[in-house]
């Protein structure tokens, strides 16, 4: 009642002053946030999550494994032809095709056949050179490069290099096959810089290429 009779004392129309407090509303909520509502509708591809397949290892990969008390058990191994590697006390292990998971566990077991008590094995996954990803056009140095796990696209640039003087940072073009379909989608680079977009993680295979700019 008080902001009415304060409307009247001063011959302000009670219609016309709540249109303008609307306009007012709409125009901030149409101004709010708009990078935000930007970003939800950038038409990027659903990322899969690492499956089997991804983790599995590859001929030529390369294994740091170690068993905790056991210096002399550290040691650099890489996955021949065959798909194997040759672990002292224990021989031959068949690798290819199987995941660090499942390797770890068979050396353990193995292990306790050795008169180890309760061993434990770390594997880690030096380089990964059975998977690759690409990354093309306007890079310093284009080529394949080693696949590794939770790769960004930023990482993999970096990792060739950086952009040329010429490059088309928002044009980059991330090309993924899944389930024999090529999907392709265009990402805005500085955006990632930025902060406003996040970081896209790869998987072995992904192609990116880097356009030359127009300007």
């Amino acid at each position: 009642m008080k902001i009415i009779e304060y409307l009247n004392s001063k011959n302000i129309n009670l219609f016309n002053f709540l249109l303008s407090v609307f306009f007012i509303l709409f125009i901030i909520s149409c101004g709010t946030d708009t990078n935000t509502k930007n970003i939800k509708k950038l038409p990027i591809i659903d990322l899969p999550e690492l499956t089997e397949d991804i983790s599995k290892l590859g001929i030529n990969d390369i294994l740091e494994i170690s068993v905790y008390g056991e210096p002399e058990l550290l040691r650099t191994y890489r996955i021949d032809s065959s798909g194997k590697i040759t672990y002292p006390l224990i021989g031959s292990i068949q690798v290819f095709g199987r995941n660090q998971n499942e390797i770890t566990k068979e050396i353990e077991d193995r292990l306790k056949e050795k008169h180890f008590k309760n061993p434990q094995v770390t594997i880690f996954l030096k380089e990964s050179n059975s998977k690759k990803v690409y990354v093309l056009g306007q890079i310093n140095k284009a080529g394949a490069y080693n696949y590794l796990p939770k790769m960004t696209i930023l990482q993999l640039i970096a990792t060739g290099g950086g952009f040329t003087s010429i490059a088309n940072r928002n044009g980059v073009v991330l090309k993924r096959t899944i389930k024999n379909k090529e999907h392709s989608v265009t990402i805005p680079i500085d955006r990632i810089i930025s902060g406003d977009l996040k970081d896209i993680i790869l998987i072995p295979n992904d192609i990116v290429y880097v356009p030359e700019s127009w300007l």
